[in-house]
This record gives structure tokens, sequence and C-alpha cells, in this order.
């Protein structure tokens, strides 16, 4: 059985473009949290997608908005933030802002263990929709339906 991706309806930029050339199924609908989840796992599994510009807001000027929504997430059973870009573009400060990239690196990690949510590095906008994919794979195959092939 194929998994039927479950997009935000607030998602600026979907990975829909390579959910059709993949052939995935996809719906849009409001998730209480994150930007992607699983049809009937909307409220144990969903991921958050940041492209560097989104994680710089999110970490400036947006971050009580953002700390609140990773606050809820720690009642999944698994939420992860998905980001589209290199650990090192960080650290060679390849982005606008006047965020130094220690401490863009130090409020990651500590948010990491603060709310036990990994943050993940996957270099690209491809990367992440590749992430989106294979970790909703493992999630199903571990949390899911026993008896859903994948």
């Amino acid at each position: 059985m194929t998994p039927t991706f479950i997009v935000d309806t607030r998602e600026q930029k979907p990975y829909s473009e390579v959910f059709d050339r993949l052939g995935h199924k996809y719906n849009f609908h409001a998730l209480p949290v994150g930007d992607y989840s699983l049809a009937g796992y909307e409220q144990v599994f969903s991921l958050e997608r940041k492209s560097l510009g989104d994680l710089i807001d999110s970490v400036t000027r947006d971050r009580e908005r953002f700390e609140r929504e990773l606050e809820r997430a720690k009642a999944y059973k698994y939420f992860a933030v998905i980001i589209e870009c290199s650990f090192f573009d960080i650290v060679n400060h390849n982005y606008i802002s006047q965020i130094a990239p220690n401490t863009l690196l130090s409020i990651i990690f500590h948010w990491n263990v603060k709310y036990n949510i990994p943050f993940l590095f996957v270099e690209s906008r491809s990367g992440g929709a590749l992430a989106v994919i294979k970790m909703s794979q493992a999630f199903l195959k571990y949390h899911g339906d026993e008896n859903a092939e994948y």
C-alpha cells in the first residue's frame, strides 16, 4: 500500500512536484503541527520543512511562535525539522542575516536537546523531498499498520 502524504495548506513551497514526478499520492489539509504528515497519522507523525531563510526567521523574529510549535510537537511519536541547506552553509555564513553562525547553530542544537526533536540538514530542496518520503516510509515501517507494504 502506498501512503498518502498530507501537506499542510499553509506550506508555501510544497514538494508536490516531486510527489507528482515519483507517483506519490498527496492531499492538502491543515495540519496541527508541521508541514508534512501521512493520512491517518496526522496526530502522531509530522515533519517541518525549513529553507535556510525560514530557519533564520524561526530563530529570530518568529522565535516565540516556532518554539510553541516545537512544544506541541513533543507530544508526537515522531517529529523532525528538515533544513534545506548544509551545516556548512551556516558555518560559512552563506545567508543574509546579522545572526552569527555560532549563535544560529547553538540555538538549533539546544532546541534539538530541549525538545528532543532532530534538526536534519538535507543540503537542498530535492534532499528535503527525499527526506520526507524516506522518513515517512520508515515511520510506517516501525509505527504503522503491520500489514502495510512499503
